[in-house]
């Protein structure tokens, strides 16, 4: 992943609703490109499923696609708070069976990577791949609480007060300055996340690694665990430590990234995971 060419502000294409989207029986907010072998793409906190733009664009000529708005995000409803990454597992459950999905390969980033591990561990079966894109394992009280004083200042002040301290974690300055389109776009899409479902999401969020201790040893799926260098919250040690508990599992590092290299390295990530969909 070293050869990433920096972005250009035209490489990207506008974070907004495509064409073919459908709303299934439950509210949840999803749309389907490609044919092939079925890749379900899970998105991460304050995201949405429009996140995943580029990455559909390389691996639609191969695969079946879809995508999804998370509970509490974009266009679904709210998760039920005391149902933890449970209720997210039976959301994706959904997506499956609306899509007539026997097995599919998983894709997550940072909360959509917790989802796909709970799911990999609850329903075997279903899953042919898994891929984990900046997840947190195992958080350490110190970090826990950041997470949960973020939670609390979005319920007093909105979610317009968490983007700039998010952007400047996910983002590096360079690429930032580089795509002003895209991180003005993404500023809107952050703080456009004012509902109570989303606070109940990420307080889901900052206890869902709990919900996985000591369990990843029952995820047989063939996987690929990926991380940015330079992500200060879903850490290489993080990383290193989730491919080290699943069997078998495969670990990188993108190199110089941090917490959104699907978009910064965009490239290189998605030519990795389309390798790694392949076999």
């Amino acid at each position: 992943m070293s050869d990433e060419q920096p972005a250009t502000e035209q490489q990207w294409p506008p974070l907004a609703p495509a064409p073919g989207r459908s709303q299934l029986a439950d509210g949840t907010s999803c749309r389907v490109a490609g044919e092939g072998p079925p890749v379900v793409l899970l998105h991460g906190i304050g995201l949405d499923q429009t996140i995943w733009r580029d990455s559909v664009t390389r691996l639609r000529d191969d695969f079946c696609v879809i995508t999804y708005d998370l509970l509490g995000h974009g266009d679904s409803p709210s998760p039920n708070p005391a149902d933890g990454l449970a209720g997210f597992s039976r959301q994706l459950g959904g997506v499956l069976r609306a899509f007539e999905v026997e097995r599919a390969a998983l894709v997550g980033h940072a909360l959509g990577a917790l989802v796909a591990q709970h799911f990999a561990i609850h329903q075997p079966g279903l899953v042919a791949r898994l891929a984990l894109l900046n997840s947190v394992f195992e958080r350490d009280d110190e970090t826990r609480s950041a997470v949960l004083g973020r939670v609390a200042e979005v319920e007093r002040r909105g979610a317009e007060a968490l983007v700039e301290h998010a952007l400047s974690r996910w983002i590096s300055a360079d690429f930032r300055s580089a795509n002003p389109g895209l991180i003005a776009r993404l500023k809107i899409q952050l703080a456009g996340n004012e509902s109570e479902g989303f606070v109940d999401a990420y307080r889901i969020f900052a206890a869902a690694d709990l919900d996985l201790a000591g369990r990843l040893a029952a995820i047989r799926a063939p996987t690929l665990v990926l991380t940015g260098e330079l992500d200060a919250g879903a850490t290489p040690g993080m990383s290193r430590a989730i491919a080290a508990a699943i069997p078998g599992a495969r670990f990188g590092i993108a190199p110089g990234m941090r917490h959104l290299m699907l978009l910064e390295a965009a490239t290189s990530i998605n030519r990795t995971l389309h390798g790694f969909l392949r076999g």
